[in-house]
């Protein structure tokens, strides 16, 4: 969200965030498109660790921040320059009620764990960050899938297949 040059984090989106049915729906069907749902707390844990599901979420926020970046180049307000910031505020004002959400609903699953934590952590900071921009520069449809994914009460836990035709592992 954008007041005048500056971006910020969207409150409503901040919102829709804390009323989420944080994983609600872990080990039920997902009915979300190119979306695949593991078999139990023990494959969600392997694909949330494993390499293929970081360097995937690494590249399609690549893929943004390089587009913020040639948006900024071409822009005096470099909106690059406020990722940092935001990135901040998020971990400032949104993990601190955001964490005890989700430690209450991954407890009962077996899954409150550094790994899950830790991605945890990063890709709702990725969709809420990526969504500040969502004025000046498209939310990618991957960010778009991946809070369809939590909205539904399910936990992002992977990826199968090479980037571009693979599909989002959930549990």
């Amino acid at each position: 969200m954008t007041r005048g040059n500056t971006i910020r984090l969207d409150p409503a989106t901040i919102d829709k965030m804390l009323e989420l049915p944080w994983f609600s729906a872990c080990g039920q069907p997902c009915r979300i498109p190119n979306v695949m749902a593991v078999k139990n707390a023990r494959e969600a844990l392997k694909g949330i660790s494993s390499a293929r599901w970081e360097n995937t979420f690494l590249d399609y926020r690549g893929d943004f921040t390089t587009a913020l970046c040639l948006l900024s180049i071409r822009s005096q307000e470099k909106p690059d320059r406020q990722w940092n910031p935001l990135v901040d505020a998020f971990k400032e004002k949104c993990l601190p009620t955001l964490e005890p959400l989700w430690q209450k609903a991954l407890e009962p699953l077996g899954l409150w764990e550094k790994p899950v934590i830790d991605d945890l952590r990063f890709c709702v900071l990725g969709i809420v960050v990526i969504d500040a921009y969502k004025e000046i520069l498209e939310t990618p449809e991957f960010f778009r899938r991946l809070l369809a994914v939590c909205q539904e009460g399910h936990l992002p836990c992977g990826w199968k297949g090479k980037k571009d035709k693979g599909c989002l592992l959930v549990y």
